[in-house]
């Protein structure tokens, strides 16, 4: 199935951590340095600022602990996600745990290999730069990224968390709920998500580098406003979406963009370059049962790039700057927002294979 579809991709910075220790909510936590002189967004942010909090704030039950850990391991599912949603994931088997007692916080900076950040109540951004941290318990309410991976952390846990975003104005350019960062090659596990709920954000994840799996998890209510250069409309966002990279996951979650607006649910998009990078080149992304609605198409993977010559199309790029080994199975295409579940449809992607996709309200194959 080979299906073109006319959209654009273009993400990012990421969001600096300028909490200090001790920080407090409401503190001043957005660093994005937005777009370049020529009216483009930086795809890369500014690094946060080194700061490591210790939040006890009286609660037993809150605590970034450090265990040092002079190894890693290429765990695909970890302890804390081996065990399955019951049903499709929503917000009564997502987020914080029933019974957790959140204890508010600044912006965290997770620097030590085998820290634990658990039960918080954070206004700000979780930048993580050590290997094997945990983030388990906790309520994210940030007005940029509330969580960045950065290159140098591998084998990331976040499970139980809920991420919601409370800049309504924001751009999917300048903000998601997740960013990873990667060197555009697969180097070993980055980050499993599992159980978190997302919302309010204009991309709930972008991603590269590859080594990332969402599971279980309940992406929803995002939000597409945004205003720049003084100018008030609407642009598109995607749920889940990556540059470059091999090896992502992404199993039975809900995922649903209420808007013919944005470009897709989950894109992995054709090859585009930006300030020398080649995102669009990676391979083996397995989407499995999932429960997706709206967007403009609901699911983009390894779409076939067009060369333009003015407003005409005159060619394609080459099959070897597309996504390969797509496997997108056992989906669930739901009309809950459009007819076609997605605006102009619920699949466009080339270079794949597709098996067991239904309609989630009849059960007939897609």
């Amino acid at each position: 199935m080979a299906v073109w579809c006319v959209s654009w991709f273009v993400f990012v910075s990421t969001v600096g951590c300028t909490g200090a220790v001790g920080s407090q909510p409401g503190d001043d936590v957005q660093g994005s340095d937005g777009p370049t002189p020529d009216g483009r967004s930086n795809p890369r942010g500014p690094n946060p600022a080194p700061s490591e909090m210790d939040a006890d704030g009286g609660n037993p039950d809150a605590h970034v602990s450090t265990t040092e850990d002079s190894g890693t391991s290429n765990q695909t599912v970890p302890d804390g996600c081996a065990t399955p949603t019951v049903g499709w994931p929503d917000a009564t088997n997502t987020g914080v745990g029933p019974g957790v007692t959140l204890t508010p916080s600044g912006s965290v900076h997770a620097t030590t290999a085998g820290m634990t950040i658990e039960n918080l109540e954070i206004t700000g951004t979780v930048t993580v730069s050590a290997h094997d941290v945990t983030i388990r318990n906790c309520l994210i309410r940030s007005p940029g990224n509330a969580i960045v991976v950065e290159k140098s952390a591998l084998n990331v846990v976040v499970e139980n968390v809920t991420l919601i975003g409370t800049n309504r104005t924001s751009s999917a350019f300048s903000t998601q709920g997740i960013r990873i960062f990667g060197d555009h090659s697969y180097d070993g596990q980055r980050a499993t998500f599992c159980r978190i709920d997302v919302s309010g954000y204009p991309s709930a994840a972008l991603m590269e580098g590859g080594g990332v799996t969402f599971m279980d998890s309940y992406f929803h209510d995002l939000s597409i406003a945004w205003t720049e250069g003084g100018n008030s409309g609407k642009r598109g966002s995607d749920v889940i979406g990556a540059f470059a990279g091999d090896k992502y996951v992404i199993r039975h979650n809900t995922l649903e963009m209420d808007t013919g607006w944005a470009n897709c649910v989950v894109k992995f998009p054709c090859d585009l370059s930006w300030d020398g990078f080649d995102y669009g080149r990676g391979q083996d992304i397995d989407v499995d049962n999932n429960l997706m609605a709206g967007a403009g198409w609901t699911m983009c993977a390894g779409l076939e790039c067009p060369l333009w010559s003015g407003s005409k199309i005159i060619g394609y790029e080459p099959v070897n700057r597309r996504w390969k080994n797509v496997r997108v199975t056992n989906n669930h295409f739901s009309k809950k927002f459009f007819p076609k579940c997605g605006g102009y449809g619920p699949i466009a992607y080339s270079d794949g294979s597709e098996s067991g996709n239904v309609w989630e309200e009849t059960g007939e194959p897609l």
